[in-house]
């Protein structure tokens, strides 16, 4: 997989089959201006990454781009938690992708009335529906700088501890 990227815009291209695959062309034309790809990883045959524009909601999504297919996509970056009202900001970031296509992301969110900022762990299984892994308060807990994939298995800190799990 080689991935291009030429000003604002990706291209993900699978030298084998020659089949690429222009990650701007998911963003509706009248919003191409104010939209932002970002967070694009790849492993194997699979890109995940997140498209976002100011104070709207980011998407996720995986496509296999060997296959020319998407696998998985999450319209909302954020899982709801019991007694908590999610606010109007919410954002994916520091997104990391399995060879299988599972996709993991920090999301961050204020709570109604859009005081407190939260932050989760989401993961998105091939074909699945988004999975709340882990969630604290913004700036304690969870640690925005280290979150990976690795064999099917995802890792990230919470309070200094290392957490784990399996998709």
């Amino acid at each position: 997989m080689r991935l291009y990227r030429a000003g604002r815009s990706y291209t993900v291209t699978a030298p084998a089959t020659h089949r690429s695959f222009d990650l701007g062309s998911l963003i509706p034309r009248g919003r191409r201006n104010e939209s932002v790809i970002h967070d694009v990883v790849l492993a194997g045959r699979y890109v995940a990454f997140a498209i976002g524009a100011d104070s709207r909601s980011d998407r996720v999504y995986v496509r296999d781009v060997k296959a020319g297919r998407f696998v998985a996509r999450a319209v909302a970056p954020v899982v709801a938690e019991p007694g908590i009202e999610v606010g109007d900001s919410r954002e994916a970031r520091a997104l990391a992708l399995t060879p299988i296509g599972a996709v993991v992301w920090l999301a961050s969110y204020t709570n109604a009335p859009n005081t407190a900022v939260r932050t989760q762990v989401v993961a998105l299984p091939r074909g699945g529906a988004p999975r709340l892994l882990d969630a604290s308060p913004a700036g304690g807990g969870i640690d925005g700088t280290v979150l990976a994939a690795h064999n099917g298995r995802l890792f990230w800190l919470h309070d200094g501890a290392p957490c784990s799990a399996v998709l």
